[in-house]
């Protein structure tokens, strides 16, 4: 099953990829933390996708109200030794 991930402190859209089904339940996929089987929407530049838990659904915010909240992710630069994301 694809899934579609998401940072766990802003929420914003990680990129996508597959589960494996339950061991224990033929049929029935495992969602590891910090994924969903909802598709994300597509956005356009200067927009992002959001995850909203509580809600169980996507929204679309401006990078620049992200930014005000706080909430921006930054990209570790190539050849970090560091696992994740960066947050400022």
């Amino acid at each position: 099953m694809k899934i579609y991930l998401f940072c766990p402190e802003t929420g914003v859209y990680q990129g996508e990829d597959y589960t494996d089904t339950a061991p224990m339940c033929p049929g029935r996929e495992e969602l590891p933390p910090y994924a969903t089987g909802i598709a994300p929407p597509s956005y356009q530049p200067g927009v992002v996708s959001v995850f909203n838990v509580t809600r169980n659904t996507w929204e679309i915010r401006s990078v620049s109200a992200l930014r005000a909240e706080g909430r921006t992710e930054q990209r570790r630069p190539p050849g970090s030794l560091s696992n994740g994301p960066v947050f400022g």
